[in-house]
Order: structure tokens, then sequence, then C-alpha cells
């Protein structure tokens, strides 16, 4: 009776520190991988959920542009004909991720900070709001 009595706690102790374990809104509750690990890859654009609720997903001649987040945190986004290359980073508490870029046009070089909030970050899905309320949806191949 003893030995149940210990399963039923330790059991009772693994669901309450697990319960705690989900970072973001739309999960995952838990993951054996970092959030590093989870974001370095490259994803592509599934679809937008404007703040409206239109919905929008990329064109044929879209579908092959990615964003790389790269674990030293610099990024490339690439559209087929160009590419874009910057710095991203976490917030203190992981739960927005912030990435930065340069362009130049005519002669001025513009720097670019955004913000997104990450709604779900797991191994094949990455999902995250801007500060408009748009909110993209985002899968590795």
């Amino acid at each position: 009776m003893k030995t149940i009595s210990k399963f039923f706690f330790l059991f009772s102790i693994a669901g309450i520190l697990l319960a705690g374990c989900g970072k973001y809104e739309e999960g995952p509750a838990i993951s054996v991988k970092s959030k590093t690990a989870r974001l370095a890859q490259k994803w592509y654009l599934e679809q937008t959920i404007e703040a409206d609720g239109d919905i929008e997903t990329p064109s044929p001649s879209q579908e092959d542009d990615y964003i790389e987040f790269q674990k030293d945190g610099t990024f490339i986004f690439s559209d087929g004909t160009s590419s874009l290359q910057g710095t991203w980073e976490f917030n203190s508490d992981k739960s927005k991720v912030s990435y930065t870029f340069s362009f130049e046009f005519f002669g001025i070089t513009t720097t670019v900070t955004e913000d997104f909030t990450i709604l779900r970050l797991a191994s094949n899905e990455f999902w995250a709001t801007d500060t408009d309320g748009d909110e993209a949806h985002f899968k590795t191949k």
C-alpha cells in the first residue's frame, strides 16, 4: 500500500510541475529542446491572420520565402530573389522575440527593430503576433 501511495504522491507532484511549464499561450506545455534550439531553424509562412480576422496564405511565388534564425543571434530572410540579414534576440522572459535589420534607400541607411509576442514555439511550428495584432503562423518543411 505504501508503494501505491508513493506513486500517487510522485504523480501528483509531477502533474503540478508540468502544468507550470508552458510558456506560450498556444504551447507546447513542455519540450525537451530549448527555446533557442526550437527557434533556430528555417521557417516558412503558412498563413497570416490579420487583426480584423482576414486570413491570408502565401501566393505560389511566395511559398519558398523563408526566415532562418541562427543560434548565434543572426537571421536571414529570403524571398527567392533577394535576402535581408540582421540580428534577433529574446526578451528577458523569452515571451517575445525582437529582430533588427538595416537597409539603404536613396543613400539613407535605416535600422528597423520589430517585436513579436510568441504564441507557439514548437519544433515544427512558430506562431507570433506583431504590435498591430496581426498573427503569423510559420512551419518548417
